[in-house]
């Protein structure tokens, strides 16, 4: 390695990133991460390729992959695997959306039920059957007792 490269300690490449240093020696241990040690105190030191490789790691995490799929795009960069794992995330985003879209589907009903209703008109015997040993008054302002 050459002596005018800029080399990062953990707790810096853990502020850059805005993550844990278990985060970061996470990583190394399931191979994402390749840090040189210090000749004179040990310490982790990482390299300008580890801050790039760690800018991919934080990027796929955060489109949905895991680490096992993160390791093996990292040991085999090539366009053809890169456009296979973005496809497979755009198909599952794309699922996703469709299930959430039902989703909304079935609330729009029972959201419109709900605004209907203040929380002052929700009966008082559904209200009191929520708890154990209670009772309600028959007035027309009725009430919950418990015994």
């Amino acid at each position: 390695m050459a002596q005018n490269q800029k080399l990062f300690r953990i707790g810096d490449l853990a502020r850059l990133f805005h993550v844990g240093v278990d985060s970061i020696r996470y990583y190394e241990k399931v191979g994402l991460l390749h840090p040189v040690r210090g000749e004179e105190n040990n310490y982790r030191l990482y390299t300008l390729d580890d801050v790039r490789t760690m800018n991919t790691i934080r990027e796929l995490l955060e489109l949905g992959f895991h680490t096992d799929e993160i390791l093996r795009f990292e040991k085999d960069r090539n366009l053809h695997h890169v456009a296979d794992m973005l496809k497979k995330e755009s198909d599952v985003i794309d699922r996703e959306m469709a299930e959430l879209k039902a989703k909304k589907k079935i609330s729009r009903p029972v959201s419109a039920r709900y605004a209907k209703t203040s929380a002052w008109t929700v009966p008082a015997r559904f209200i009191c059957s929520r708890f154990r040993n209670a009772h309600v008054s028959r007035s027309p302002t009725a009430t919950c007792r418990t015994t």
